[in-house]
């Protein structure tokens, strides 16, 4: 990531939480100190667990994401991603949605209202 930061580059990276393998740990690392960490990490790179999702996609979860919108927002006006909106389908309508946050904030479900609508 050392090239990225010099040449100002953006990065996003995602991780499906009910992914079995490879280990969120490994994606976290970089975010942990004493693990590569760098402590400005988040102004050019991103890190998003996606709840529910399987490994490049799938799941029980709302796993479709647009994430050329998302880095294209933050490569061409600056915004960097504070937030994902991703959706479920099913036979053409849209069943569940979430929102995420980047890593190390995360979204709970408190219980209250419908759970497929976060």
């Amino acid at each position: 990531m050392d090239g990225l930061k010099a040449r100002k580059g953006k990065a996003i990276i995602w991780h499906g939480g009910a992914d079995p393998s490879p280990s969120r740990a490994r994606n976290n690392s970089y975010y942990r100190p004493g693990t590569g960490h760098d402590p400005q990490a988040s102004e050019y790179c991103r890190l998003f667990m996606i709840p529910g999702c399987l490994h490049c996609g799938g799941g029980p979860g709302a796993t479709e994401v647009d994430w050329l919108s998302v880095i294209q927002d933050w490569v061409e006006h600056g915004n960097p991603p504070d937030k994902t909106h991703s959706s479920k389908h099913e036979q053409g309508k849209v069943v569940m949605t979430a929102s995420g946050l980047p890593y190390p904030q995360y979204a709970i479900y408190k219980g209250s209202g419908d759970p497929g609508k976060r």
